[in-house]
């Protein structure tokens, strides 16, 4: 019974320590290593060799994925570029798995002693050390508990159900495969399996065979779950999970097909199997698996990039919502950081006319209202958030205009909002088919048409401001016709009397967001 206490205290130790190196290793991955990384992919090596490291900074294929997908969200990295890096992130996180190969029960002790002396000399709180100790502590607690687990599952042997259990897993290979699978669904971490099932291994609770068939189901279960648990993305983030499940997939088949061929070609024979020697097979199992996934997708990355695309297009709410000037590493540099924004913003007003699409006739737009306006809050936040971490960062620089933009942002915003009441209210009471509707729908398309040009030109400035000028009364006699109209049913009027009412207030607004400077 201690012994079982152990190993689920290893346990606990050992998943509370992958926990926290996820947590260190963020510290690495700051703007400074996301510059270090889009310099270094200009060819395959460097891509191979970036894409391994990111697997060793994060120790887990899931968080190197997303890690990859935020630099290809923020323009860090082209497409085809981080397919590379994420076959290849795979690879680094083996480091771990052949560490755990090895009795390192010891090193997880001299690890944390290390801790402790950096508390009792007082030299915790220096700069290097507040990176260094969160990371040292993370690896000392992975290290301490795979050796309580090894400790504690050295007798599990002798327990009839554990005996019982693991003879029906090794009864065929399909039965290997779906526990490593279901075990990795649970878990989403397949080197955190890996590296439990070999801390089995050595302690010789499973056969050697039925852990490698173990392995392969693992490494498969982890592309699933990137698929399975991460559904609500679409377009490229999509595109990246599924080139991961392929990876998997493609490194799982190759090794599974290499054992059922000829096993010795990859697992040694029988009479040489020690329990070292066990434990570093299936490090090596885990290791051809992440090369075999990361060289088949990077030799026919451009074919899978080319399926990918064409399976899973772009979604266009998601190309509007997605910034195409903004970028993390300009944050800190306040004057390229405020025209990059000035950049986002003219895009943003480029696209406002096509907001009207749906009410003009000979409509095109592929996008629903709803999807259309939820592209471009989303745009609008995206701009809001950036606009606030530079303003944060460079507090004195430059404040006055960064100020400036963000008025003009929120005005954006505000002006999003009427719009969308505006086609809702058309939609809504079906003015499609009137005449006068039809006018306000061109006008309206006309101003928000050349609100983006009088930005950069006088003239247009000028014609916008006597368009924008005020009209209350002008449309004050225009609703009092339409209330005497008779030919018009009570609903044409008052669907029109609203849309009058909206115009104005739209007309004011682009007027005053033209005025500001």
């Amino acid at each position: 019974m201690n012994n079982i206490v152990i190993a689920l205290a290893g346990l606990g130790l050992f998943l509370s320590g992958l926990s926290f190196l996820g947590h260190a290793t963020k510290s690495f991955t700051s703007s400074s290593f996301n510059k270090f990384v889009s310099r270094l992919t200009s060819n395959s090596i460097k891509r191979a060799f970036i894409g391994s490291l990111v697997g060793t900074l994060s120790q887990s294929t899931s968080a190197a994925t997303f890690f990859i997908m935020g630099l290809l969200q923020a323009n860090v990295l082209k497409f085809k570029d981080s397919l590379s890096l994420l076959a290849w992130s795979g690879v680094g996180t083996s480091i771990l798995v052949f560490l755990a190969s090895i009795d390192i029960q010891f090193v997880g002790y001299f690890l944390l002693s290390i801790i402790g002396l950096a508390y009792l000399f007082n030299v915790s709180k220096e700069k290097i050390m507040l990176l260094l100790v969160p990371l040292i502590f993370a690896i000392g607690l992975i290290f301490l508990g795979l050796g309580l687990i090894k400790f504690g599952a050295a007798s599990f042997g002798d327990f009839f159900w554990v005996n019982e259990f693991f003879e029906f897993a090794s009864e065929t290979i399909v039965i290997s495969v779906v526990l490593g699978l279901f075990f990795t669904l649970a878990t989403q971490s397949a080197s955190s399996i890996t590296m439990i099932v070999i801390a089995l291994v050595y302690s010789s609770v499973i056969p050697i065979e039925s852990a490698a068939f173990m392995v392969i189901g693992s490494n498969l279960g982890s592309g699933i779950a990137l698929v399975l648990f991460h559904t609500h993305l679409e377009g490229q983030q999509k595109r990246v999970l599924f080139f991961q499940l392929i990876n998997k997939c493609s490194g799982s088949f190759i090794l599974f097909m290499l054992l059922i061929i000829n096993a010795e070609l990859v697992l040694s024979a029988p009479s040489e199997n020690t329990a070292n020697n066990l434990a570093i097979q299936l490090a090596m199992v885990y290791l051809l698996l992440q090369l075999a996934g990361a060289i088949f997708c990077d030799v026919f990355k451009k074919s899978l990039s080319s399926f990918l695309t064409k399976w899973l297009p772009e979604n266009e709410r998601d190309l509007i919502a997605k910034p195409k000037y903004l970028y993390p590493e300009a944050i800190s540099n306040s004057t390229i950081a405020k025209n990059l924004i000035i950049q986002e913003q003219s895009r943003l007003l480029a696209m406002m006319p096509d907001y009207l699409d749906s009410l003009r006739e000979n409509n095109k737009g592929s996008l629903t209202q709803s999807e259309r306006h939820e592209g471009y809050m989303t745009l609008c936040k995206n701009i809001k958030n950036f606009s606030d971490d530079v303003i944060t960062l460079n507090p004195q620089n430059e404040m006055a205009d960064l100020l400036k933009i963000q008025s003009k942002n929120e005005s954006i915003e505000s002006l999003l909002t009427t719009l969308q009441n505006f086609v809702s209210t058309a939609n809504e009471l079906d003015t499609k088919e009137l005449r006068l509707s039809n006018s306000i729908v061109e006008s309206l398309h006309m101003i928000l048409t050349l609100l983006l040009e009088s930005q950069s030109s006088p003239e247009d400035n000028e014609m916008l401001e006597n368009l924008t000028a005020d009209k209350g009364s002008l449309m004050d006699k225009i609703r009092d016709q339409l209330l005497e109209n008779k030919k018009l049913s009570n609903q044409e009027q008052k669907a029109l009397f609203l849309l009058t009412r909206i115009f104005e207030r739209l007309i004011w607004q682009i007027r005053k967001h033209s005025l500001m400077k």
